[in-house]
């Protein structure tokens, strides 16, 4: 019995030894999910698609770069250059300046992207209740357009912690395709309220030549 005992005992600490463990591994494994949406003013607004914009064209590229999180599409073209789908509700346009010059291809662009805190420049903002748009056209059945009627979220210039960190990121220039996972935040002077967002997924490159 005395051996029966033990035996059990050493069962009942090898297998809460075990379930120790695995809890452990489950606490640091990995990030939460991101949630793919940005907050201001207590609401949250889901941003499910991300386009990187890159300017220039040939052998001539800005070396500034843009990040666009929305809840529609995005489209390129050489006649009206980026336009957004005027179904979209909201937007946050976050832009990074890199210096004056030019690169001369789209991966001297990117790889400029990488892990780490990229600092958000002047020109970044965001968007929401879109009721006006310019330079409207369709294609495939779908509108597009400039927005130009929002309540907008620009950046406060002073907020010097106005950053996008990226945990991780991969970019396909030949198939205009890359994913990410980031968090940003800046302070809008506009509303006097602080604009913060993440996400993890996919993105589509586009390519403004105008």
């Amino acid at each position: 019995m005395k051996t029966l005992n033990t035996l059990l005992k050493a069962v009942l600490l090898i297998t809460f030894l075990s379930l120790t463990s695995c809890s452990s591994d489950d606490d640091e494994g990995g990030s939460a999910a991101k949630s793919n949406s940005f907050t201001v003013d207590g609401g949250e607004y889901d941003t499910p698609n991300v386009f990187l914009v890159i300017n220039g064209s040939g052998s001539n590229f800005d070396k500034d770069y843009s990040f666009i999180f929305t809840n529609k599409t995005m489209r390129e073209d050489a006649i009206n250059g980026i336009s957004l789908a005027t179904d979209a509700n909201q937007f946050a346009f976050l832009e990074f300046d890199n210096g004056n010059g030019t690169l001369s291809t789209m991966n001297a662009v990117t790889n400029q992207i990488t892990v780490g805190s990229h600092p958000l420049s002047n020109d970044t903002t965001a968007g929401l209740d879109i009721t006006n748009w310019d330079l409207t056209y369709m294609h495939n059945s779908q509108q597009f357009g400039v927005p130009i009627g929002y309540t907008s979220y620009d950046l406060e210039p002073s907020f010097s912690g106005a950053h996008m960190n990226i945990e991780s990121i991969s970019i396909d220039v030949a198939a205009r395709t890359g994913t990410i996972e980031c968090t940003y935040v800046y302070y809008s002077y506009s509303t006097g309220v602080e604009f913060r967002g993440e996400y993890q997924g996919n993105f589509t490159i586009l390519n403004d030549t105008l």
